[in-house]
């Protein structure tokens, strides 16, 4: 016989099923006993998705808690449906490989049970991936991290496994575009009208593809471009110059022939019907013109996040840290300012 339920939430709820924890959990009852929890979804999960989520379990049978397990709980959590579109996209991008990694006896690395992964494995995993990925293992083994995390906050798990595997040393990115460089992706960029004031502005106020998208008209004042950086970088104001001012005008011509004018919410690079463009738009226009400038020796391959970097290094000295945003001036000077520092040579003339 069933237990009495403690709440009114808990009547709405399928027979066996509760909320503990912050998450819904199920407990098969069998031969007059409870068998051991199972959970569902998280506590946040709205009443009908937790009967949705008992009727498969009922249906397919109680799940083997694996890591793949593991991602399409986490990938089907209302945390994760609030990350940026392009961070889920990597998200699941890096899922699926972790997932499929073919183990030495040829099981796929997500077939693991969960409370069999201890830092030791994600070692042996991540030395045998290094075979074949480079350095990518880190963005995996980050979201590994974020995985269990995300589950050890919820009584899922017990460890965060990843926590204790050192990433591989990364040798920061050491390409400057050149002003020639610039100029010439500069020239080719005006077959798509988004491209050169995205390049400048990624240039001249130091930020990432991101971000640029991110600019609405309410970013702008009397003094410059308020910059609201991302990951955990200080915000700053841009003062207007007539290159500044040029670049923004040209955004704010392709604004308003999709967006009122008195729109302060509307975006400064709009893309369909007025929203935020996707960044895989940009990057899909880009490969489109660079790799060809490229292959005909007009310039050296660079990437849109190359202009960030040549921003911060085109910045006087005294400027490049709060000019950047980075807390930390150690991040600014070792990866960002990419100049070669002109020096005289030792001894006497």
């Amino acid at each position: 016989m069933g237990r009495n339920r403690k709440s009114k939430t808990d009547q709405r709820l399928p027979p066996y099923v509760y909320l503990a924890k912050g998450r819904y959990v199920w407990r098969e009852y069998k031969d007059g006993k409870l068998g051991r929890e199972v959970v569902l979804c998280p506590g946040d999960t709205p009443i009908a998705k937790v009967w949705a989520a008992h009727s498969a379990l009922i249906a397919e049978g109680i799940p083997h808690r694996t890591l793949r397990w593991l991602f399409e709980q986490y990938q089907a959590s209302p945390v994760f449906q609030r990350l940026a579109v392009s961070t889920r996209a990597d998200y699941a991008k890096y899922a699926r490989r972790i997932a499929d990694f073919p183990l030495r006896n040829g099981d796929p690395f997500g077939s693991v049970e969960l409370d069999k992964i201890t830092p030791g494995t994600l070692r042996k995993w991540m030395d045998k991936r290094l075979e074949t990925s480079g350095t990518t293992v880190n963005r995996e083994l980050a979201f590994m991290g974020t995985a269990f995390g995300w589950a050890l906050e919820r009584d899922i798990v017990k460890s965060n496994p990843a926590k204790g595997v050192r990433k591989e040393p990364e040798k920061p990115r050491d390409r400057y575009v050149t002003d020639h460089d610039y100029q010439i992706a500069y020239a080719a960029a005006a077959k798509y009208p988004y491209l050169q004031p995205i390049m400048e502005l990624a240039y001249l106020c130091r930020m990432r593809l991101c971000e640029v998208l991110d600019l609405t008209r309410a970013n702008l004042d009397a003094e410059g471009v308020r910059v609201v950086r991302r990951k955990g970088s200080k915000a700053n104001l841009t003062l207007w110059t007539p290159r500044l001012r040029a670049a923004v005008d040209a955004a704010q011509a392709l604004s308003r022939k999709v967006v009122p004018i008195d729109d302060a919410l509307a975006y400064l690079i709009p893309g369909d019907g007025g929203g935020r463009m996707r960044e895989s738009t940009v990057q899909t226009a880009w490969q489109r013109i660079i790799p060809g400038l490229a292959a005909n020796g007009e310039l050296e391959r660079f990437t849109l996040h190359d202009l960030k970097a040549k921003g911060i290094s085109d910045t006087e000295e005294g400027e490049r840290r709060a000019g950047a945003g980075h807390m930390d001036g150690r991040i600014t000077e070792r990866v960002y300012n990419r100049k070669l520092v002109p020096v005289k040579p030792s001894g006497k003339e």
